[in-house]
């Protein structure tokens, strides 16, 4: 179960790993932030605007995987797709 503010991996159409925030999850495709967002909802209430994933491109935060997978894509490699298998969907 998707929770509001919980820190996800997501994964763009281009397979460009990222760091978001989710926002809202009540709906099919749930709504991601980014952290200055966030806080800035955190400090200031200050809603942020959030677009919504497909929910098949948001899985949990992985640390270790994290800069994997962003050196296998700024670097082009083909074990890109290795790596995005093992991350662990978050639906």
């Amino acid at each position: 179960m998707m929770t509001k503010g919980d820190v996800v991996l997501i994964r763009s159409s281009k397979g460009e790993p990222g760091v978001r925030r989710i926002w809202d999850a009540s709906v099919d495709d749930p709504y991601v932030c980014l952290e200055v967002y966030w806080g800035r909802w955190e400090r200031n209430r200050v809603e942020p605007v959030c677009p919504p994933i497909d929910k098949q491109r948001v899985y949990f935060m992985n640390d270790d995987l994290l800069p994997q997978l962003v050196k296998a894509f700024e670097s082009n490699t083909s074990v890109l797709e290795t790596l995005w298998a093992q991350a662990k969907p978050y639906h």
